[in-house]
């Protein structure tokens, strides 16, 4: 594929503070696209991503949810979007910079050149970094749900619960792959898409990323400890016993 186009799907529930930077911190090349999904953000979150889409050149595309939807409502939003409109390729990047932009670009050049359907970001992997990641995460990220994703589908990855990813469209066209169902609206929906993408053979690949968490007092993550922990994990309880499909 050459020139392909690509759909950088960001979603933020009040992030003010952080996602005017996230949006305007790279000028992605020709053919990229940003997607904000702003999950009825009750703070100044819709000002700054509006300020900040003057600031890049790469073009910039807000859907606004007017209640909170969750996490993988905003996925769904996006991957309509990416459908509808033809991209090649679909990222994901998280709107609290956590993530470095410029990772997105190294995820799609790698998936060209291996050439792979989907390619996961690992804070894990050797050159990769999880920098301010409380202990407890990292446990929960390095070891539980991997372990977890290769009890259920035989493939040992190293960091399964990164939302930092890039996919074909053409992976989302398939009627296997159920992504818009009402119960993935969540936290459930990232670990789904990794699930059928390793099940149904589709080729799969991890590259090295940083994953560097904000200072604890401008909040770490809009995961709540237990409730959230569950979310992203039971997609693949589910699925493993064949309880949804």
């Amino acid at each position: 594929m050459s020139a392909p186009r690509v759909l950088v799907a960001i979603a933020v529930y009040n992030e003010a503070g952080k996602i005017g930077r996230v949006v305007s911190a790279y000028h992605y090349p020709t053919g990229y696209e940003v997607c904000v999904i702003n999950d009825g953000s009750t703070d100044q979150t819709a000002t700054e991503i509006h300020t900040a889409q003057a600031q890049i050149t790469t073009p910039v595309t807000v859907f606004t949810h007017v209640t909170r939807q969750g996490l993988g409502a905003c996925f769904q939003t996006a991957i309509r979007h990416a459908l509808h409109q033809a991209f090649d390729l679909i990222a994901f990047l998280a709107g609290n910079t956590k993530d470095d932009p410029q990772d997105v670009v190294r995820l799609v050049e790698a998936l060209l050149a291996g050439p792979y359907d989907y390619v996961q970001g690992s804070r894990y992997l050797p050159g990769g970094s999880f920098a301010n990641t409380p202990w407890l995460r990292v446990m929960g990220t390095r070891w539980v749900h991997p372990w977890l994703f290769w009890c259920v589908t035989g493939r040992r990855l190293h960091d399964t619960t990164n939302g930092l990813r890039v996919m074909r469209t053409a992976l989302l066209r398939d009627p296997r792959i159920q992504w818009d169902q009402a119960w993935l609206r969540r936290y459930e929906v990232e670990q789904y898409l990794l699930y059928y993408a390793v099940r149904l053979q589709y080729r799969v690949s991890e590259v090295a990323v940083k994953k560097i968490y904000p200072p604890h007092e401008l909040g770490i993550s809009k995961i709540p400890p237990l409730i959230g922990w569950w979310l992203m994990t039971r997609a693949l309880v589910y699925l493993g016993l064949r309880l949804r499909r």
